[in-house]
């Protein structure tokens, strides 16, 4: 598996456990955000390690469609992944500043998450051009797919989250814990779906 593979799949189970609902009660707001801050370290290694691949070239005059999806795809995803960074980094100096921090944990990232829908859609596009890519094993239609899933969950979860009070016991709070873990959840399968067609193609 390619290192921003795993980047990706680490961080996504930090993210799924740092959602799941008994997390915070067992142990405690800075430790839960500390788990977020985590996750999102290692999707911003990952995007980082993504958009330097190896034939991967900043678009230029004479660069194809395809190119420049798949650039820009990787540039969103990087953008997405530094306002994650960001957003829950702020949640943790707040924590650990606040008188009564019981109430101070992460919970969405609407720019974020906005970033990684862009990215999941130019990634599509991106694929319905493979022929034109520096690497038409990068990207696979299954693996784009999947990456737009988790990204619309967790752009779902931001939504619904946006202006609510914060708190365990804030409306909708356990369906914003599913969609964060169902996007999560999509971004380890469309790992394991990009590393199980990467061997086929090796097989073949």
């Amino acid at each position: 598996m390619r290192r921003e593979a795993w980047g990706f799949a680490a961080g996504s189970v930090l993210f799924i456990v740092a959602a799941y609902p008994h997390t915070l009660a067992a142990i405690g707001v800075i430790a839960t955000n500390a788990l977020y801050l985590a996750g999102s370290l290692l999707f911003l290694w990952a995007a980082i390690e993504q958009l330097r691949l190896d034939g991967r070239r900043v678009p230029r005059q004479g660069s194809t469609p395809g190119n420049i999806a798949d650039w820009w795809a990787a540039a969103m995803r990087l953008l997405g992944a530094g306002a994650f960074v960001a957003s829950i980094l702020s949640s943790l100096v707040a924590a650990l500043t606040a008188v009564d921090a019981a109430d101070i944990v992460w919970t969405s990232a609407p720019w974020g998450s906005a970033a990684y829908v862009s990215a999941a859609i130019l990634a599509l596009v991106a694929v319905s051009k493979r022929e034109q890519l520096w690497d038409p094993r990068a990207r696979t239609p299954a693996t784009a797919w999947l990456t737009l899933a988790g990204s619309l969950a967790f752009a779902a979860a931001a939504v619904v989250d946006y202006g609510l009070p914060p708190g365990e016991q804030r409306p909708y709070a356990e369906w914003i814990a599913a969609a964060t873990i169902a996007g999560g959840v999509f971004f380890i399968v469309a790992t394991l779906a990009s590393q199980a067609s990467r061997a086929a193609q090796h097989r073949d």
